[in-house]
């Protein structure tokens, strides 16, 4: 049995960080703050998602901590820099799917807004 742990990424891999370059990529005054909030938190959802896509089998990036839980196994496969590099390409990923994701997210965020006032 492999023993769990986890490591600090650094502050590219937070979760403030990864939500304030979705909103900057956003940002473009045609949503309100609460809609801007539904659409980042999907883009981010999508990121992960995409990120842990290129990650070995048992290894799970954990946002909200900017850490990576792994298997000592697991986490020999991979060095800092491919990293650095899902990183980068999880974000361009996601960007490519911006079209499907905002207005699914706007669409999902109306609903729950129109259900709670109902």
């Amino acid at each position: 049995m492999s023993t769990t742990s986890s490591t600090s990424l650094g502050a590219d891999f937070s979760y403030e960080a990864v939500t304030n370059r979705w909103l900057d990529t956003i940002n473009n005054g045609e949503n309100t703050v609460e809609q801007e909030g539904a659409i980042v938190d999907a883009l981010t959802a999508a990121q992960v998602e995409a990120f842990e896509e290129m990650l070995p089998e048992g290894c799970y990036w954990q946002i909200e901590e900017g850490s990576l839980l792994y298997t000592q196994q697991d986490i020999d496969a991979v060095d800092r820099k491919d990293l650095e590099h899902y990183l980068a390409r999880s974000a361009e990923i996601v960007s490519e799917r911006l079209p499907e994701i905002e207005p699914r997210a706007l669409a999902q965020f109306e609903a729950k807004a129109l259900a709670e006032n109902s």
